[in-house]
């Protein structure tokens, strides 16, 4: 039971950092919409998933599942910019 209340306790911080993720992905939009810039940076997404791919792997998580959840968060961040 301990590390069941790990896990909850583990998607709890997911959740919130997620949360404060996609707030600070509407700041930015808002942000680049008053300076007149595109939503979608592709040189900046590029730069991001390397660098994050690369801690992940660093981390000992496989690239493919950090892949799929970076892609599924910045999919949504555009969608939240774009409002």
């Amino acid at each position: 039971a301990a590390w069941r209340d790990e896990i909850d306790r583990l998607d709890g911080l997911l959740i919130e950092v997620l949360a404060k993720r996609m707030a600070a992905a509407e700041k930015i939009g808002l942000i680049k919409k008053s300076a007149g810039r595109a939503i979608h940076d592709e040189e900046r997404w590029k730069a991001l998933l390397s660098d994050r791919l690369k801690k992940a792997s660093e981390a000992g998580l496989n690239p493919d599942l950090i892949r799929s959840i970076l892609e599924e968060i910045h999919h949504h961040s555009k969608k939240r910019q774009d409002k």
